[in-house]
């Protein structure tokens, strides 16, 4: 009886040091992911691209993954969904998910300008031309269409985008990062191969330990087909992935990188 006693105290120990990790009322990433004992979320200016990420709203605790045409995805190893839209095409998969967040950074930020990605052939999509009227065609970038700064239109552009950009493409406009202890929020593992798929993720948090030194950091995606973008689980138990834990590799729910796949914006 003693032993069965013990078992349960351990349960219960377990669910509630899980409970004080994961907030299901929390309605944005920093919300709803608490922080294990001993470590501080790093500091970001409040217009950042860090901060954008911290603050992204969430679905609900009990949201599922779901691909674009509304069937769900039974194998997700989701800990949160991000509440933003999937699409209705195939179309926002895995670089695409980092390019729509950071397009809605910058959108937000009335960045206008800066908002731009380049196709596998080197032709640069930006936003300004396009919502002055610009389109992809055998020719590149030509006006073809009338000037829309809509909103509706904006949407419009993003799925331009995730047609003619991919793992690839971002991959060469985004900066390697070799120090992996320089690790901020917004950065990218990414991994690419023009003559197949690779794959994309991005860091929503970061906190550290200020006696170890030791980073811990959310990863999101999303994958193929298009789906939900998610928060997913560690392997290794709970949401947060720790750089002292890392060796040769990061392993996540359906990727492997090498450690030196980290980019930055």
């Amino acid at each position: 009886m003693k032993f069965y006693s013990i078992l349960f105290l351990l349960f219960l120990s377990c669910n509630d040091s899980k409970s004080q990790i994961i907030n299901p009322l929390g309605t944005t990433v920093e919300t709803r992911f608490k922080l294990p004992s001993g470590y501080q979320r790093i500091p970001v200016l409040n217009d950042s691209f860090g901060a954008f990420l911290r603050d992204f709203p969430l679905k609900n605790d009990k949201s599922k993954v779901y691909f674009y045409n509304e069937e769900e995805k039974t194998n997700a190893q989701q800990v949160a969904v991000l509440d933003i839209d999937r699409g209705t095409r195939d179309l926002q998969q895995c670089a695409d998910a980092v390019m729509r967040l950071r397009s809605e950074y910058l959108y937000a930020r009335k960045q206008f300008s800066a908002i731009s990605f380049k196709t596998f052939s080197g032709v640069s999509m930006t936003y300004d031309k396009y919502k002055n009227g610009y389109r992809i065609t055998n020719q590149g970038f030509i006006k073809s269409k009338s000037p829309d700064t809509s909103r509706e239109g904006f949407r419009k552009y993003q799925d331009m985008v995730f047609t003619y950009a991919n793992t690839y493409t971002l991959e060469k406009e985004m900066k390697a990062i070799k120090n992996l202890s320089d690790l901020q929020l917004g950065d990218v593992f990414i991994v690419s191969n023009p003559k197949s798929y690779g794959h994309a993720m991005i860091v929503m948090d970061v906190a550290e330990n200020p006696q170890s030194k030791d980073k811990i950091f959310l990863l999101a995606q999303s994958y193929m087909p298009a789906q939900d973008i998610h928060i997913v689980k560690n392997p290794k138990g709970g949401a947060w992935y720790s750089l002292k834990d890392l060796n040769t590799e990061l392993y996540t729910p359906e990727w492997t990188f090498p450690l030196n796949a980290l980019h930055r914006f």
